[in-house]
């Protein structure tokens, strides 16, 4: 094992998994310093960065939210607001998501305005924002459902 595979004075393995807390200095601050190939799994961080569930799913419903918000009717924007704060609560749930109440709440805001339907099926189609499966099956569905 030759100099450049020793951190700190522990031996690495080349392709070995390790916690990088065991090889950076608690001085490296904000940054971080990779020399060579390295595979990640995940995210790499510098500095502090704190990510849940709650933040992803607030965030992929943002943008829904605005379009919500330039309904007209007030009536419809406030039951559409009331709709979106229940979707979020079962977001949440991940894969306990009751599906029924998802696809009727999904069916509702989808029939206000075609921007609406388009921002839906983007979103709950999109495994990335970490939406669980009962909305990207529902997303599915009802994009398979217009195109006949």
């Amino acid at each position: 094992m030759n100099e450049k595979n020793k951190r700190n004075g522990k031996l690495v393995q080349p392709g070995s998994r390790v916690n990088a807390q065991q090889y950076v200095p608690k001085t490296a601050g904000n940054s971080i310093n990779i020399k060579g190939d390295v595979y990640v799994k995940g995210d790499i961080v510098g500095g502090n960065k704190t990510i849940n569930n709650s933040t992803v799913i607030n965030q992929a419903f943002e943008e829904i939210r605005q379009v919500i918000d330039e309904l007209q009717d007030q009536d419809d924007k406030q039951e559409a607001q009331e709709i979106i704060k229940k979707l979020e609560m079962e977001a949440q749930k991940g894969e306990a998501a009751d599906e029924k109440k998802v696809e009727r709440w999904f069916n509702f805001l989808a029939g206000m305005s075609g921007d609406i339907w388009d921002i839906l099926i983007n979103t709950f189609s999109n495994p990335i924002l970490g939406i669980g499966t009962v909305f990207q099956k529902i997303a599915a569905k009802a994009k398979e459902s217009s195109k006949t």
